[in-house]
C-alpha cells in the first residue's frame, strides 16, 4: 500500500514539475525570432511570453502576411504553432508542428528555422579570411566565426579599402548555420555565422 501511494505521489510531482517547466516561458531558449534557412527572403516567426495561466505563449509572423501566427506551446519534444492562414478570400486556422532543438525543423516538408542572433563585434577580412569576432560583453566572447554575407557589402568595402587586413566594428542580425560549401574554410573556427542584416 505504501509503495503504491509513494509511486502515485512521485507521479503527481513529476507531472507538476514537467507542467511548470513547460509553462515557464520567460526562461525558455525558444523565446525570440526564428527565420527560415533561405537566401531569397526573410520570413519566420517571433515567440514571446504570455501569462503562464494561459498555458500558451504569443507568436507573430515575420515577413509573411498569409500565415498569421497567434500562439505557441510545447508538447513533449514538439513546438506547436497556431494561427490563421489567409488565402484568396478564405481564412482558416492551422497548426504547425516543429521538432525542438538548436534548429527547429517542421515535421512536414523538413523546413528548418534558425534563431536570429543580435550581435555586436568586429568583422575581419583578408585574402582568405572572412571572420566575425563577438564583442567582449557577448555570450560568445572569445570565439571566432566564419562569416557569410549574402549581400556582398562587406566584401565590397574590403576590396575598396585596399588594405591587406581590413576590420570594422558592426552590429549584425544573423544566425549560426552549417554550410557545406563553406566547410573547408570554417573548419578552424567555432562555427558559421550567416548575416541577415548589417548596421
Amino acid at each position: 500500500m505504501i509503495s503504491i501511494r509513494a509511486s502515485f505521489i512521485a507521479s503527481v510531482c513529476a507531472a507538476v514539475f514537467l507542467g511548470t517547466s513547460c509553462m515557464n516561458y520567460d526562461n525558455t531558449p525558444l523565446m525570440g525570432e526564428w527565420i527560415e534557412e533561405n537566401e531569397n527572403y526573410v520570413q519566420g516567426f517571433r515567440l514571446s511570453a504570455k501569462s503562464p495561466s494561459s498555458k500558451k505563449g504569443m507568436a507573430e509572423s515575420i515577413g509573411t502576411k498569409t500565415l498569421c501566427y497567434s500562439c505557441w506551446e510545447v508538447k513533449g519534444d514538439k513546438l506547436i504553432l497556431t494561427g490563421l492562414s489567409i488565402g484568396n478570400r478564405t481564412t482558416s486556422e492551422f497548426k504547425d508542428t516543429l521538432k525542438l532543438g538548436d534548429v527547429l525543423v517542421r515535421t512536414r516538408g523538413d523546413l528548418r528555422y534558425h534563431k536570429l542572433q543580435h550581435l555586436d563585434g568586429i568583422v575581419r577580412f583578408a585574402e582568405q579570411t572572412r571572420t566575425f569576432l563577438p564583442a567582449g560583453n557577448s555570450h560568445y566572447a572569445g570565439k571566432q566565426f566564419w562569416l557569410i554575407d549574402p549581400s556582398g557589402k562587406l566584401l565590397s568595402e574590403y576590396v575598396h579599402s585596399g588594405e591587406e587586413v581590413w576590420e570594422r566594428p558592426v552590429s549584425v542580425d544573423g544566425y549560426f548555420c552549417q554550410d557545406k560549401c563553406q566547410a573547408e574554410f570554417s573548419s578552424g573556427f567555432d562555427g558559421i555565422l550567416k548575416l541577415v542584416s548589417l548596421q
